[in-house]
């Protein structure tokens, strides 16, 4: 890929061997997905797991896929970033059903209660 102009960022999947991620920092990278964890339901192990990998590179940045789950968001502080879908999904499929209508400006306040739900009301600054 990178021959080709991309330039992709590595993913170190729950479960694998140390060593991976060991290869990733000693090719330069310096930012690394996380991935694998989405199916895991004990939290804890998945919080344990993620600071295990930080500890471990503390010159690396990380990234979790496919997560915004209070106990992880609250206790992986160091974190650099996370994504998600449940909230746009939920948002699209009318939760949370207090704000009703199918039309596009109804899906666009239920995504904002969902965040809001998520990571509370902060400093979010709404666009388009």
């Amino acid at each position: 890929m990178r021959e080709e102009g991309f330039n992709p960022i590595p993913v170190f999947h729950y479960g694998s061997d140390f060593s991976y991620l060991d290869w990733y920092e000693s090719k330069g990278e310096d930012f690394i997905a996380l991935g694998g964890t989405v199916p895991i339901q004990d939290k804890k192990r998945v919080v344990d797991w993620i600071n295990k990998c930080i500890n471990r590179k503390p010159g690396v940045r990380f990234h979790v896929l496919g997560t915004n789950h209070k106990q992880i968001l609250n206790t992986c502080t160091s974190l650099e970033s996370v994504d998600s879908s449940t909230w746009i999904m939920a948002a699209a499929n009318g939760y949370p059903k207090t704000i009703p209508g199918r039309d596009r400006e109804a899906k666009i306040e239920r995504a904002k209660a969902n965040i809001r739900s998520i990571v509370g009301t902060g400093s979010i600054k709404w666009g388009r």
